[in-house]
Order: C-alpha cells, then structure tokens, then sequence
C-alpha cells in the first residue's frame, strides 16, 4: 500500500509539473485550440426593440356616387400608379345629368341677356322721363333674378361636373392595391363599404416604443434630427438589407410604461417588407466608442455565471469569470473581468482543462457595427 501511495504521489507530481515538463519526458502532445486576443473596437451602441411596419399613405377607395361598378381595371394585390383608372362607375345616369345642366344655364343665360337689355332701354326712357322710376325698379329685379338664376345654373353644371368625374376612381398614390371588395354588376354608393385599399410601398414606418431613458441617450444634429440609423430584422431573424432614419419622435410619453413613440423611416424597393408586420428593430448610433470585446464562441456558462478559458503566456489554461455587456452579432461586450491583449479559447474547449498547457492557434476576431442576437 505503501508503494502505490508513492506511486500515486510520483504520478500527481508528473501532473502538475509546470510548462509542459509531462509532455517534454515523452507524453502526448500539447492539444490544439483556436484562441483570440481580447481588444478594443470602435462600437456603435445599439439597443433592439419590437415593433410593427405601417404604411407611409393608406387609401380607402370609396365611391362618391352611386350606380352600378361597369369596370374594374386592375390586378388584385398589384402595383398601380398614380392617376391609373381603377374602378368606374356606369356613366350615363350623369352624362345625361351634365346636358340637362347646360341647358338649364343656356336658357337662363339667354333670359339674362333679354333682361339686360330691358333694363337698359328702361333706363333710357327714364332719363328721357318717358318712363317712370317705379317700371326701372321692376325690371332691375328681373335682371338681378336673372342673374342669380345663370349664378345658380352655372353650380348646377360644375356639380353636375363633378358627379361625372366621380363615377371614375382612380389612384391618388402610386402603391400596391389589395383584393376588390365589389365586382363588376355591383350596385355601390357612397354607404358601401370601401371598394379597395390602396398602400404606398417604396417607403414604409418601422414604429416601436423606446423607454425614455434609451431615448435621451441618443445623440442629436444641429438640425435636430437624431443620429441614429435604424436596423430590421424578420421575424426569422434576418437582417433587412436597407437601413432607416428616424423620422419621428412622440411629444409625450406612455405614463404606464415610460416609453415613447419612435417612428423611422424606411426604404422598401423591394416590397420586402409588409404594413403590419411584425419586425425587431435596432437604433444603432452612429457616434461609435471604444468598447471591449470577445467572441461569443468563447463564452462559457455554468451556476456561477459567464467565464471564459483563457492562455497565458505560458500556454497554461485557466478559467476566468467576467460580467457580460451586450450582444453584438457574433461576439460580446465585456463590462468587467477582462482586459486587452488576454487571450481566450474560442474553439477546442473540451480538450482544455483549467492547468493543463495547451498549443494555441490565433485567430483575429471580427467585429461588426450591425445589430445582433438577443442574449442567449
């Protein structure tokens, strides 16, 4: 017993003998990891919320006057422009309207040149005294009479106008059109419900709620405006190929929950993204800082918290507890526990243990500025 006692003694010895002293008297040789050098980055802070997209313009199509829908010229769920006929109205109950206004005005146009000209030669006998003032009173309010009537039939036409044009609906945006309501043969006026809904779609509103403390954190231009560009991700997870602005902030804030409404702006060419869909968005500020890094592949988790294996100088490994900032795409940022130039194990982990001297291979960490996962 006394022999392997000190068999076992001589083995722990072997063990712990420092720098590789095991693997120099002929042992296996040191295992392979992949480490990186903790450093300092040029970061943009970013902070994600959820939020919703809403359409820069929103149209219901409505009718203004009532008769049967005789044409529906376009694509459901397709793009028009502006100006395109997209629905009309049968026709001829108005165009028919239109000539019984014109001639209601010629007719009164013609009573009022009759009664101009008896006011006139009313006048003239007057001044000769031939006539008498009580006859230039009467015919001077048959030609203001008149006048009124020509002033009267002169609206009749324009509204009469007006319902023609009506009965052709048209787009007062260029956007995408959703599915018809009504169908060719409807009988349709201005109580029915709306015909269609036209939205504009080149540039759409990212719109989410962000705590006021996140708020007056951001930086502002001389104009104003924050400066601040505004990232989408689906709801998959993919980033949004086109960044936006923010274009509008509330003037008040949620007494309940002390958040404040931000509206951005956001280019759509593509039609990839959809009013009402459900998006996360991130305010990455544009005046970045120098913040720590490390690589989320090398942070490692147990019932005390995040630590990550580091490699001295020596190569020896060693565990090293650290505290978390945020996460940014593939890495992290490090608010304590850390400092520049250490160099941590982010691939070969299950063949490095705390003590043993490892053979390190560098990697050169890649920092991103675009918004990233959520905290796992």
């Amino acid at each position: 017993m006394s022999l392997s006692a000190a068999a076992l003694a001589a083995g722990s010895l072997v063990f712990m003998a420092p720098d590789g002293a095991a693997q120099g008297a002929g042992g296996p040789p040191a295992p392979s990891v992949v480490v990186e050098t903790v450093q300092f980055t040029d970061l943009k802070g970013a902070t994600t919320f959820s939020g919703r997209i809403e359409a820069v313009d929103k149209i219901e199509l409505r009718t203004r006057v009532s008769g049967l829908i005789t044409k529906r010229d376009f694509r459901e769920g397709g793009e028009v422009t502006k100006g395109q006929l997209l629905f009309e109205i049968d026709r001829r109950p108005y165009e028919i309207a239109l000539a019984q206004a014109e001639a209601n005005l010629a007719s009164s146009q013609a009573a009022l040149e009759d009664a101009t000209d008896a006011y006139k030669r009313t006048q003239e006998l007057v001044t000769r005294q031939v006539s008498s003032g009580a006859s230039l009173s009467s015919v001077k309010s048959q030609l203001a009479q008149a006048n009124a009537k020509v002033a009267y039939d002169q609206a009749q036409v324009q509204q009469a106008k007006l319902n023609l044009e009506y009965t052709q609906i048209r787009a007062e945006i260029s956007g995408r059109i959703g599915r018809a309501a009504h169908a060719v043969g409807d009988y349709v006026n201005e109580a029915s419900t709306p015909l269609a809904t036209l939205i504009s779609q080149e540039t759409v509103y990212a719109t989410f709620s962000v705590p006021r403390p996140d708020l007056a954190n951001l930086v502002k231009g001389k104009d104003g405006a924050y400066q601040a560009d505004v990232e989408l991700r689906f709801g998959d997870g993919e980033l949004y190929s086109h960044a936006g602005k923010i274009a509008f902030v509330d003037v008040e804030a949620n007494s309940a929950t002390n958040t404040v409404i931000v509206r951005a702006e956001v280019p759509n060419p593509d039609r990839a993204l959809l009013p009402q869909e459900l998006i996360d968005a991130t305010i990455v500020d544009s005046h970045a800082t120098k913040t720590l890094v490390v690589s989320q592949s090398a942070l490692l988790l147990d019932q005390l918290g995040s630590y990550v294996l580091t490699v001295d100088d020596s190569n020896k490994v060693a565990i090293r507890r650290f505290e978390t900032g945020s996460y940014r795409g593939s890495f992290v940022t490090v608010k304590s526990g850390l400092a520049e130039g250490d160099r941590v194990i982010i691939s070969g982990h299950l063949k490095a243990q705390p003590g043993m001297v490892v053979d390190p291979q560098s990697a050169p960490i890649e920092v991103s500025n675009s918004s990233g996962n959520p905290t796992p």
